[in-house]
């Protein structure tokens, strides 16, 4: 009988907080738009996927608990993340300034 291969499973490649810190800063040097700063400060500060900040909506943000609500994620499971003061003012800031209004809240 023959025993199957052991596959070592590799991590991903992690970008250092140096790299993270370079590249926010070459966002404002560009003057990206103001949605794909928050997008980026969303799926970094959380650590979230491309898949779970597209499925996002607004009621699943609550800048007053400073936590979000991430849905569908990997393996069918929701949780709940807290972020920061900063993203939760870049986030405020992002609504107020596209008048961005927001339905109540799913998970309260």
């Amino acid at each position: 009988m023959l025993e199957s291969v052991k596959v070592r499973k590799h991590l991903p490649n992690v970008p250092s907080e140096e790299d993270i810190s370079r590249l926010l800063d070459f966002l404002k040097e560009l003057e990206a738009l103001p949605r794909d700063q928050v997008l980026f400060e969303l799926m970094y500060g959380c650590g979230l996927r491309v898949s779970e900040v597209v499925k996002m909506d607004w009621a699943d943000i609550s800048t007053e608990q400073y936590q979000l609500h991430v849905r569908d994620s990997k393996r069918g499971k929701s949780r709940i993340v807290p972020f920061s003061q900063g993203l939760a003012k870049l986030l405020s800031d992002y609504k107020a300034e596209f008048k961005i209004s927001r339905p109540k809240h799913r998970y309260s």
